[in-house]
């Protein structure tokens, strides 16, 4: 166990909710023991006292875990933005959605063009509330790969141009809720506006794993649930029906071996 009070020598420039990241290494086994090192996402070193041979390391850290560097244990503490759910119409399901994406410590931005749903009252849980066309605010959100996007409005008006935005994105899930028919109905214009019929797997709908979800607390279960799925790279089976671990590696390296080896630990 390492135990040490909190350093007063060292600043933590690092604002997640602007949008930046860093690690933070604290050597917490060896000769270095308590020496630590911030390194931002842009290259250099942001304060610490490690030797800066450490910072070498912190670009190819995924999540925070203990390794080894150099015959020393080292944490590695990751600080990064929050993913982020957009929710595209401000129906009951957006504020379920909202709620528990809220609980697991994702920002959520909930988009509807009508006012008088696009309102705190209705969707307290949002984050952001956004009244605007979807095909618009998408386009202007700069969606990444830490984004999810859950289409709830089914008009006309809207379903196909914010499918085509969302589309545009590299967001890591798109899901829409909606029949099998009308999922049909909406590639069939999606490929004669031109999208390429490959990129419409990147499609989820209709979204959600089949837990037999009918309540809106339910559905918004069975979205979010794919949505991690998805993340992870699994398929959402019965864990029974599985091999291998259960639970994601909290820590992924890849560095020469001579330069660190990743500490092995127990899986579920």
């Amino acid at each position: 166990m390492f135990v040490e009070a909190a350093p007063s020598d060292l600043s933590f420039d690092v604002d997640v909710a602007a949008g930046d990241a860093a690690v933070l290494l604290t050597v917490i086994e060896g000769p270095e023991i308590g020496q630590r090192l911030l390194v931002g996402s842009e290259p250099g070193v942001r304060g610490g006292d490690a030797r800066p041979a450490l910072a070498a390391i912190a670009d190819r850290v995924e999540d925070s875990g203990i390794l080894c560097w150099r015959g020393q244990r080292v944490f590695a503490e990751v600080f990064r933005p929050a993913q982020r759910l957009v929710i595209v119409g401000a129906i009951d399901i957006a504020e379920a959605l909202a709620h528990l994406a809220n609980a697991l410590g994702w920002r959520t931005i909930c988009i509807d063009p009508r006012a008088v749903f696009a309102s705190s009252e209705r969707v307290p849980s949002a984050s952001e509330l956004l009244v605007e066309w979807p095909d618009q605010a998408l386009r202007a959100l700069d969606v990444d790969e830490d984004t999810a996007i859950v289409v709830l409005l089914h008009d006309e008006k809207f379903i196909v141009p914010t499918l085509l935005s969302a589309l545009e994105a590299p967001a890591s899930y798109i899901g829409v809720l909606g029949s099998r028919h009308a999922q049909a109905a909406w590639h069939s214009q999606l490929i004669a506006a031109g999208v390429p019929r490959q990129e419409l797997v990147r499609l989820h709908g209709p979204a959600g794993l089949d837990i037999g979800a009918s309540t809106p607390i339910e559905v918004a279960v069975a979205v979010f649930a794919e949505i991690l799925a998805v993340r992870s790279g699994r398929r959402g089976g019965f864990l029974r029906d599985g091999r291998g671990a259960i639970t994601r590696r909290p820590l992924s390296v890849a560095v020469p071996a001579k330069e660190i080896a990743p500490v092995h630990r127990a899986t579920r």
